[in-house]
């Protein structure tokens, strides 16, 4: 349950384009700046501290911190998913 939790996480991290990846194999933080929502921002610093690792390593770290992470206040507000065509 954590390593799908910390990968929620980075994927909506992803999402809201605040991490990503550097040469498809190692995490990257592009915006350290609150997200709002401090479950996210715990996540931004935990991903921060281990900018450089692979994906797994981090989605590990993420689902430890998530543990004992306060519940999402209902005021937060959440992003929205949006479908793309990816077709050529």
């Amino acid at each position: 349950m954590d390593v799908a939790l910390g990968g929620a996480n980075l994927i909506e991290l992803t999402m809201l384009e605040r991490v990503g990846l550097a040469d498809r194999k190692s995490v990257v933080v592009y915006d350290q700046s609150s997200t709002g929502d401090p479950i996210l921002d715990r996540a931004l610093g935990v991903i921060g501290a281990r900018q450089g690792k692979k994906p797994k390593a981090v989605v590990e770290a993420l689902g430890k911190n998530l543990r004992n992470a306060p519940r999402r206040s209902p005021g937060v507000a959440r992003p929205q998913v949006r479908a793309q065509d990816r077709r050529p």
